[in-house]
């Protein structure tokens, strides 16, 4: 399975992304396993970890893409900060693109609405009959192409950092109970990459 990732990235990344693929662990399903030598690594930066993690993510759960939208909490700006995507042609983010957050208080974004508020996860198994009020479906299929996906968001000492999305293009999805183990054990580690990451890369 070959992954797109956001240009420029040190070759650290890939020496220790093909150490972590490769061992049993992560073909047998021992995911965290095969996240930790990427959390733990000294080497890299919090801009690495976050490519790193966002691939392991998207060839272990075999998903069409995996992203990072990510919030600078002290200057309240947004921006789609991280890509990885085993469908090169699927629409590009514009990557590093800060810009204002939108108003809590008048969102029309169900997911999105929450997030500032919750760091509850929605797995939408199929957008086509996903419960009324949940998620807004015209957003979903025109803007993102999404058909199932997960949206985590990533809180860290009460501060909202943003959402880890991973998503499938075409087809419906049920997300199972190993898939939820990950993600909520994720959640926590990727939101403190954040907050490393925007001390290192003020927006």
């Amino acid at each position: 399975m070959n992954t797109v990732q956001h240009p420029g990235r040190r070759s650290v990344v890939g020496m220790t992304l093909a150490f972590a693929c490769a061992g049993p662990s992560f073909a047998h399903g021992g995911a965290r396993n095969a996240f930790a030598p990427v959390l733990a690594d000294p080497l890299m930066s919090s801009d690495q970890k976050l490519d790193a993690v966002l691939t392991l993510l998207v060839r272990h759960l075999r998903t069409d893409r995996a992203f990072i939208y990510m919030r600078d909490p002290d200057r309240r700006m947004t921006a789609y900060t991280h890509l990885a995507t085993t469908r090169p042609g699927w629409g590009r983010f514009a990557l590093n693109a800060w810009s204002p957050e939108p108003n809590p208080d008048t969102l029309t974004e169900p997911m999105l609405k929450s997030a500032f508020h919750s760091d509850q996860v929605h797995y939408i198994d199929d957008i086509e009959t996903a419960p009324a009020g949940m998620i807004n479906r015209a957003l979903e299929r025109s803007y993102f192409g999404h058909r199932a996906l997960i949206h985590a968001p990533l809180h860290q000492q009460a501060r909202f950092y943003g959402i880890l999305e991973t998503a499938m293009k075409d087809t419906p999805r049920i997300w199972s109970p190993q898939t939820r183990d990950l993600i909520h054990w994720l959640q926590p580690q990727v939101a403190r990459l954040c907050s490393l990451y925007l001390s290192a890369n003020p927006t």
